[in-house]
């Protein structure tokens, strides 16, 4: 059972938006995690979920998961949006 407040956290990105920005999740989670959040929701409705590939979901929800500090509870959900913005090419037959 999910108790407490939930954050919908943006996904860090570049400056000019093309590329995720790893380095930048660990701090926006001990940021959350200090000021008392007691969940994130990963790739969520702040609307870049469904532009992300399913690879680059995977690793923002991955570095999240890392970024837990030991010292608190925090609980990482995952979006699950299946429409996105890049995809592999396909192979012609």
């Amino acid at each position: 059972m999910l108790r407490g407040a939930i954050a919908a956290a943006v996904t860090p990105l570049t400056a000019d938006g093309s590329e995720l920005d790893e380095g930048a999740i660990g701090p926006l989670a001990h940021f959350l995690a200090e000021r008392g959040i007691d969940g994130v929701l990963a790739c969520g409705t702040t609307g870049e979920g469904v532009l992300l590939t399913v690879d680059e979901r995977r690793r923002v929800t991955e570095r999240f998961l890392e970024a837990r500090p030991d010292d608190f509870q925090v609980a990482v959900h995952a979006g699950a949006q299946t429409t996105p913005r890049r995809s592999a090419p396909t192979q012609s037959r």
